[in-house]
């Protein structure tokens, strides 16, 4: 059995260039998932971003109003994230180590998480970054705009972490190099 590292940030603050780093910095290989390999392996009438029919039992976009944006999943969205949180667990059992790209999407998903990975070495690493940094790069990279804003003060509640970083003003590999540090420091 290997470990996971889950990076856990709002829309936008960093995770996959960072989960791209760890990897490529890495001296043992790390597969690397993510949400948005969830979103895109859902089935377009489940929403998947897209507004299918069946988007209210799947996953479908929420406007908060004052610019903020949500995901919000139903009973089967719900079945396919339990689903996702379970087979890292086996890429982990099979003696793999994973780093996942995560954006919380509500209070529910920590504690599957938790149920999920049990006995599962786990570092939680926090991605943070300045919201107007956020919203600029949402922009620039064409992503619907409001996640970052959307969950920026809801992506982090509640979760207990074993490392911060802030990709403000810090580059990928340099927050990779944390994040490996911090393995390091805990499993080898």
């Amino acid at each position: 059995m290997k470990h996971v590292i889950i990076l856990n940030g709002t829309s936008s603050a960093g995770k996959t260039s960072t989960a791209k780093a760890v990897q490529e910095l890495s001296e043992t290989p790390i597969m690397r998932i993510g949400i948005d390999d969830v979103f895109a392996a859902v089935p377009d009438p489940w929403g998947g971003g897209r507004a299918g029919p069946l988007s209210v039992d799947g996953f479908r976009y929420v406007d908060l109003g004052e610019g903020g944006t949500r995901i919000a999943y139903g009973a089967a969205g719900r079945t396919m994230l339990r689903g996702s949180h379970r087979a890292i667990r086996a890429y982990a059992e099979s003696g793999n180590t994973v780093i996942v790209d995560e954006l919380m999407l509500d209070e529910q998903v920590y504690p599957d998480w938790l149920v999920a990975l049990e006995g599962i070495p786990t570092l939680w690493v926090a991605v943070h970054a300045e919201l107007a940094v956020l919203e600029q790069r949402e922009k620039a990279r064409g992503h619907r705009p409001g996640l970052a804003r959307g969950y920026y003060d809801l992506v982090h509640h509640g979760v207990a972490y074993d490392l911060t970083i802030d990709t403000t003003q810090t580059t990928p590999e340099s927050c990779a190099r944390e994040v490996l540090d911090a393995v390091r420091g805990r499993w080898t």
